[in-house]
């Protein structure tokens, strides 16, 4: 459900780990 997934506007931080150079990626508040 849309529910369970995170928002679009902040990546999951899976994604942020793996995927570092993809855009948006980074540490919180970046």
């Amino acid at each position: 459900p849309a529910a369970a997934r995170p928002p679009a506007v902040r990546p999951p931080a899976l994604f942020t780990r793996l995927d570092p150079w993809l855009p948006g990626a980074g540490p919180p508040g970046r």
